[in-house]
């Protein structure tokens, strides 16, 4: 069978309704080769009973052996009974003998101590101090002070400590003790008697607590010098010693620098611009970790097939963990799709209608894959070098490996999806990689750019109601040697143009454009007939001369006199924006002082009437603006530059 692979190359697009492009059918291979008749083989008692002799064409090729009868376990020793435990004493009875100040408490005839009555408490005065209350109790002073609810009196600890002990009111209290007395300390210097050592003793209270001797001079060191080798060795030698080889770190029996590669289960991996990654799932491209994803080819039947995992290329992506050539060098996420552009020929990322946005859910659960709103490539987890777990993250988890026969019910669940949405009761166009509403715009299929278009009451024409803004240029030219002619430079129905644009400049909105830039006078295909034309075959855009899209032209003297009527009528309080006419001062070119000129005060735009006239600088006529309710038809220079306003006797939203 004849397959073909999805590749990026030749192709605008691969997957999800992307017009794929076939290869060429490969040359069938080869048939194989017979084998050879394999060789009969059986077994054959020992004499001995101990087993089977095996003989394969004659030939013993090996003997199994019955195995051995294992030896029987021993039993167990019993351990030892445990001995009884003592029965414990009788506990000892207790009595107490009244005394003069308490009792005396006695236990099994043995006197073992006194309770003595409390002393009866002392009697307290009260006098105010300037502090608060002075309560003098016996012969214990405490004050209170004024306010807080407090009282002071002296305390003592177990140690017989002094202190003031603090208690208020609300529960808070503290004690200052009585700070201890320093210990006086002396040093004085010494010399051992029989080392010669000099050194310092300490003393405090006149009892020695310790000396402190001068150190000696310790040996001059050793220079030792490191030398780095490859795979993470260190040599180091030290003065005369021999050399020590160290290792940074080990990957099974190899050595290693971690700074440039790392181990996973006894293998080693470059780092990928100093970081690591999972090696199931990622690989490094160019220095960057990328994921790997799942390469399909697609067979003639329309199935597909498994041929690898792999990183992706230049000019592809991890869609959903499939291989996906990009869409016009664009990626594309799980709600969008990849199709021609408006042109036919190159591709456009488009999204999925919101009102499919359920089926399309479906369409993912039932693959197994969650739909999600704003996605692209899915990537799998960078690791940072030095955070990973051992092993873990570097393993990583392999990609998925679609069932091919889901795979391709898959696809075509979501090409039955991608269809262009309806926006209200106008239908949605593409222009390019935009949508329009045709009723509002139409699409100069030329650059793909939209404009704004009114039919003003009174006039029937449709107006462009925005400038022109379409880089016209020349269409090249070439003599044909055979009838000594011209003919239209064009390669397979496209045209080649001059470089230069033809006398068009770039305005503040749109372009200005001089009349005959604006008529189309020099275009080598406005000298050909429409049958001369339609005989070249050539795509839609590049049939067009002059600077107004196909179907579209520069309106006559008479239609923008029409225009002025409008904008002046008395009905009209606002003017031109009453009739809906938009416009925005943008002045004209001067060609030959380079230079805009009127910039903020006038719109000028051309007519499509020459000037029948013995002045050769008035060339055709023109309208200036010069207030919202104003304007003027007149007679202009053939060097100035004008913006453009085209106009077309057919409805653009193709209505009737």
């Amino acid at each position: 069978m004849h397959n073909k692979i999805l590749g990026v190359a030749g192709c605008a697009a691969l997957m999800l309704g992307l017009a794929a492009c076939s290869g060429e059918d490969g040359a069938d291979g080869v048939n194989g080769t017979n084998g050879l008749n394999g060789t009969s083989c059986e077994v054959q008692s020992l004499t001995n009973n101990t087993g089977y002799k095996v003989l394969c064409g004659g030939d013993s090729v090996g003997v199994l052996l019955h195995g051995k009868t294992g030896a029987t376990g021993k039993t167990g020793a019993t351990g030892k009974t445990g001995a009884t435990g003592a029965t414990g004493k009788t506990g000892t009875s207790c009595t107490v003998e009244a005394i003069t100040d308490g009792y005396n408490v006695f236990c099994g005839g043995k006197e073992m101590g006194v309770l003595k009555n409390g002393a009866p408490g002392a009697s307290c005065t009260t006098n105010r101090s300037e502090y608060g209350i002075v309560v003098k109790c016996g012969d214990q002073e405490s004050t209170i002070l004024d306010g807080k609810g407090c009282t002071v009196k002296e305390t003592a600890d177990k140690a017989g400590k002094m202190g003031l002990q603090m208690d208020c009111a609300d529960g808070t209290s503290g004690t200052v003790w009585n700070g201890d007395n320093g210990t006086s300390c002396s040093a004085k210097a010494v010399t051992d008697e029989v080392t010669g050592k000099s050194g310092i003793q300490m003393f405090c209270n006149n009892e020695l607590i310790g000396t402190v001797w001068s150190a000696e001079n310790g040996a001059t060191g050793t220079n030792c010098v490191s030398t780095e080798k490859e795979d993470g060795i260190v040599e180091v030698k030290c003065g005369d010693a021999n050399t020590i080889t160290l290792y940074k770190a080990m990957c099974g029996d190899a050595s290693y620098d971690p700074a440039v590669k790392f181990c996973v289960l006894g293998k080693l991996y470059d780092k990928c611009d100093g970081k690591t990654y999972a090696i199931s799932s990622q690989a490094c491209v160019n220095g960057a970790v990328v994921s790997k994803c799942a390469e399909y080819k697609e067979l003639k039947n329309g199935n597909f097939e498994y041929v690898t995992t792999r990183a992706v290329k230049d000019g592809e992506f991890c869609w959903n963990g499939i291989v996906t050539p990009k869409c016009g060098g664009k990626e594309f996420g799980q709600n969008q799709f990849c199709d021609f552009a408006f042109d036919g020929k190159t591709d456009s990322v488009y999204t999925y209608c919101k009102d499919q946005l359920e089926a399309l859910e479906e369409v993912y659960d039932e693959f197994g894959l969650v739909l999600e709103s704003s996605s692209s490539s899915s990537e799998a987890p960078q690791v940072a070098a030095g955070d990973e777990p051992l092993f873990g993250n570097l393993i990583g988890e392999t990609p998925a490996r679609f069932d091919v026969v889901d795979l391709k019910k898959f696809y075509a669940s979501l090409k039955s999806l991608q269809t262009i949405c309806n926006q209200g009761s106008a239908k949605a166009k593409w222009c390019g990689s935009k949508t329009y509403i045709d009723t509002e715009k139409f699409c100069d299929i030329r650059d793909n750019h939209l404009y704004k278009y009114v039919k003003i009451e009174g006039i029937d024409i449709w107006w462009m109601n925005e400038n022109l803004a379409f880089e016209y240029r020349l269409p090249m030219v070439k003599s044909n040697k055979d009838d000594d002619g011209r003919s239209l430079d064009q390669v397979m129905g496209e045209v080649n143009y001059e470089e230069k644009v033809f006398e068009n400049y770039e305005a503040a909105e749109g372009r200005y454009y001089t009349w005959n830039s604006a008529m189309g006078i020099g275009d080598f295909r406005a000298t050909m007939t429409e049958e001369e034309i339609e005989a070249l075959d050539l795509v839609e855009k590049d049939k067009t001369s002059g600077a107004c899209p196909a179907g579209w032209r520069l309106p006559t003297k008479a239609e923008l006199e029409m225009l002025k009527a409008a904008g002046e009528s008395p009905e009209n309080e606002k003017g031109f924006a009453d009739i809906g006419f938009d416009f925005k001062n943008v002045g004209y070119y001067n060609v030959n002082g380079n230079n805009v000129v009127n910039s903020d005060k006038y719109a000028y735009f051309w007519s499509s009437d020459e000037v029948v006239t013995t002045t050769d600088d008035e060339q055709a006529y023109g309208m200036m603006i010069t207030a919202m309710d104003k304007a003027e038809v007149k007679p202009t220079n053939e060097m100035y530059g004008f913006t453009v306003r085209c106009v077309t006797e057919t409805n653009p939203a193709g209505e009737e």
